[in-house]
């Protein structure tokens, strides 16, 4: 086992967790007897699951690849649990999801779904896949006035809080916070936001796609653009101290998929464009650590080799101590994290304090979760 500096923060059952994750993300039967084999009981991955959002999807994995047999009866059990309470639970998003479709095709207001049950469809082949909390979708920003209008008139209520000015506020922020009922929804006119960031916002809406799901179709954005959202997205969780496993393992099942369609030169050539690029090759090299996958993303892989250089992670202990923060971990998180921007430390911690009550205000409810049965 490799050791370093983190290996006295990550226990060997966290280890031994993780691997069983690897396997299920690989569809490895043989790694998946050794794994549960090494593992023992129940309990453990169940909590590691749970705190990384990923027992629902657990017992999709175990279904999908035939391995439910290997899992001990008792822990398969509960994992179906999750998993039940995570459909019903995205089946009433896609609901709403429609509705929220409709207003703005009315309205004549073009967008595109992130992320969520429509991520779940396109990378998993099921809505119901991963668990979610709630709605994110896209708009150019010279839409935005008239979504946020389409929103209240429907009936949702934006929670997001205006300090100073609404121009001021979206600086500090890529979108806004809305909430009808029970049924949350964020307004996105860009998927990251940074002083350092030089985003065109006008690409992310080249090659937009479309998802069936059952007999609706609905508007989603681009790969690229949703492999840019799961980066930025990922980054922020670790730079707050609030990361999970989760969206480390859904871009790993991404470039399981995507790995020979992405021209990942091209890629990281834009990335260098827009300000991005040593957050984009040090979360894709977290993702590849993590889940041991360089053999399942062979061409990213070879483009990381190339950048070696601009790589802060050391390995899979390391990454895994980095996405499950605790105590001073999480502060230093925030420390790696600001030296992974286009901008000197000091530029990095100003802009930090500057925009924090910026950020609380658009943000309200960015609160970590856990997984749970009601």
């Amino acid at each position: 086992m490799h050791v370093s500096r983190f290996g006295n923060m990550m226990s060997g059952s966290q280890l031994e967790n993780l691997e069983i994750l690897r396997a299920l993300y690989k569809a490895d039967l043989a790694g998946l007897r050794i794994a549960f084999g090494a593992q023992g009981e129940a309990a453990g991955y169940l909590k590691f699951a749970c705190k990384n959002r990923l027992a629902g999807t657990s017992f999709f994995l175990l279904e999908e690849c035939g391995g439910a047999h290997l899992a001990p009866p008792e822990l398969v059990s509960q994992l179906k649990l999750f998993h039940l309470e995570q459909w019903g639970t995205n089946q009433r998003l896609l609901r709403e999801a429609r509705k929220v479709r409709n207003f703005l095709t009315e309205a004549g207001i073009e967008h595109a779904f992130l992320k969520g049950i429509f991520f779940s469809q396109q990378y998993y082949e099921s809505p119901d896949a991963r668990i979610v909390a709630d709605l994110d979708l896209l708009v150019e920003k010279a839409s935005f006035a008239r979504a946020d209008q389409t929103l209240r008139d429907s009936g949702f209520d934006r929670r997001s809080r205006i300090l100073w000015t609404e121009a001021a506020t979206a600086r500090f922020t890529s979108s806004f916070e809305y909430q009808r009922g029970d049924f949350e929804l964020d307004l996105h006119w860009t998927v990251g936001e940074h002083p350092t960031y030089r985003i065109d916002t006008q690409r992310l809406w080249h090659g937009r796609q479309t998802v069936e799901i059952g007999s609706d179709t609905f508007p989603v954005v681009s790969v690229e653009c949703a492999l840019t959202t799961h980066i930025l997205g990922a980054f922020r969780d670790l730079e707050l101290g609030t990361s999970t496993l989760r969206p480390f393992a859904d871009l790993f099942r991404m470039l399981e998929k995507l790995d020979d369609q992405v021209d990942w030169d091209q890629f990281l050539d834009r990335a260098r464009t827009e300000r991005t690029f040593r957050i984009a090759v040090n979360i894709l090299n977290m993702t590849l650590e993590l889940f041991a996958g360089r053999e399942s993303a062979p061409y990213l892989a070879a483009q990381l080799k190339r950048h070696r250089g601009a790589l802060a992670s050391n390995g899979a202990v390391e990454a895994l101590a980095l996405v499950q923060p605790a105590g001073k971990m999480a502060f230093r998180n925030r420390y790696r994290a600001w030296r992974l921007y286009e901008t000197t430390l000091p530029q990095s911690l100003y802009w930090w304090t500057v925009s924090l009550p910026f950020r609380i205000a658009a943000s309200p409810r960015r609160t970590p979760r856990t997984e749970g049965v009601a």
